[in-house]
């Protein structure tokens, strides 16, 4: 079965929250060493989920391209799922 225009945006917007939270675990550790470890990999790990969810975004935008699922805004500190790389509007 084919994952509808939803479940992407949904999975999308799932792979947005996990860069989230990998962005903040990355902040967190014992030891200079430690937290210098965990934020190199949680912060690749948190751009791989977004550069993911962007190309999801973009498989809506080819299917449904007037969806309002492509227009969504992020979670505060994301970029914007659709449109300028910057982000959203200030």
């Amino acid at each position: 079965m084919k994952p509808t225009v939803h479940d992407l945006a949904d999975s999308a917007g799932d792979l947005r929250r996990y860069a989230e939270r990998f962005r903040q675990l990355a902040s967190h550790g014992d030891t200079k060493g430690e937290i210098k470890m965990k934020s190199a990999l949680l912060v690749t790990a948190g751009e791989f989920l977004d550069d993911v969810a962007d190309e999801l975004v973009a498989l809506i935008g080819e299917h449904e391209p007037e969806s309002p699922l492509t227009e969504r805004q992020p979670a505060s500190g994301t970029q914007a799922i659709v449109g300028s790389e910057s982000g959203p509007p200030a």
